[in-house]
């Protein structure tokens, strides 16, 4: 029997439908599994389209959670009273205005400007843990969903804090924006702490990147972690086959740096006696480069 136009448009919904909810349910058309089988999440739906969410407490990840919640709360009290001068007073603004209206931000994408980002990572302090929230594109054409979701994210807090955030994430944000025909409010007090870091490692430490800060001053080594240039291929197999097992050390590469910032704004915060002085990771890597020198 022939079917008719409409007939075939309606088969066609139909089968458009039970794709999307086998997606989400954790199963594709294939057999194959979705991201939530490694990566338990769900889904969010947006303006224009959706993406996919996962979220999970800092505390789960690395032991020291309540020591450096400990030196938020110690830096948001002090931060009336304090004295800093200069850039450290930048220090006392996120103190005012609170880390649980603070967020840490950090983009993985395909490579530099004018190629798909396709996972954010944020992180902020509520009660005693962070929380830690990954929104993901599964395929190329989620992207302008991401940016719009990570626009809206940002929309709830006052400020965000990066690492090179002020020359890469947020302007690779805002530009994919403008690729997409949309906007990307970024409208907050903004803490790049790589900025800060070099003003107090520069020539001291073998160089400002982030990595080696985890390892000079958090005193941290990364175990079983993904090189950065590898990650934009990564995502491309996975798009192409469908493996939510590749995605697996990539989120795990973008917690392990949001962890390290956080680290990192405490020792700063340390350092310039916001908080009570900790000598432990400084003299770690002092005791180290010294070591090396001789």
């Amino acid at each position: 029997m022939k079917l008719s136009r409409k007939t075939k448009e309606a088969l066609s919904n139909l089968m458009a439908a039970s794709r999307a909810l086998q997606k989400e349910e954790g199963v594709l058309a294939d057999g194959k599994v979705s991201v939530e089988e490694y990566l338990p999440g769900g889904v969010q739906h947006g303006r224009s389209g959706q993406i996919y969410v996962h979220e999970k407490l800092r505390s789960e990840v690395e032991k020291n959670t309540a020591r450096v919640v400990s030196l938020y709360r110690q830096a948001e009290l002090s931060a009336f009273s304090s004295k800093l001068e200069g850039k450290a007073r930048e220090l006392e603004e996120l103190g005012r205005i609170g880390f649980s209206r603070a967020v840490f931000l950090d983009i993985e994408s395909t490579g530099l400007f004018n190629c798909p980002t396709f996972l954010v990572g944020i992180m902020f302090l509520s009660g005693d843990d962070f929380v830690i929230r990954q929104l993901f594109a599964r395929d190329y054409s989620e992207e302008k969903c991401l940016v719009e979701a990570v626009s809206d994210l940002l929309g709830g807090f006052e400020a965000v804090i990066t690492f090179n955030g002020k020359s890469y994430d947020l302007p690779f944000m805002a530009d994919r924006a403008v690729y997409h025909g949309t906007r990307f409010s970024n409208h907050m007090f903004h803490f790049d702490l790589l900025h800060h870091s070099r003003r107090h490692w520069r020539g001291t430490l073998p160089n400002c990147r982030l990595q080696t800060l985890e390892l000079y001053v958090c005193r941290r080594r990364r175990v079983g972690d993904i090189p950065g240039s590898e990650i934009p291929n990564v995502y491309h197999t996975y798009v192409r086959t469908g493996d939510p097992y590749l995605l697996v050390p990539v989120f795990h590469h973008n917690v392990l740096d949001l962890i390290t910032m956080s680290e990192l704004l405490a020792e700063l915060m340390s350092m310039e006696g916001l908080v009570r002085r900790s000598r432990r990771a400084s003299a770690g890597w002092r005791a180290e480069m010294a070591g090396m020198a001789g």
